[in-house]
């Protein structure tokens, strides 16, 4: 029983991990797009970002 307690809890920690990464590249894909429409506006673009 304490095998499938451990098994159950690693899924469960396996569900949340792809949730999460799921949801980091929405918001990377989010904040990409606001960013854009930023700089579009006349956002100042911070030097660290600048091409040389």
């Amino acid at each position: 029983m304490a095998i499938d307690d451990a098994r159950s809890e690693t899924r469960t920690w396996k569900d949340r991990a792809a949730y999460l990464e799921g949801q980091r590249q929405l918001d990377s894909r989010l904040l990409e797009t606001f960013r854009q429409k930023a700089y579009r506006s006349g956002a100042d673009i911070p030097d660290v970002l600048k091409k040389t």
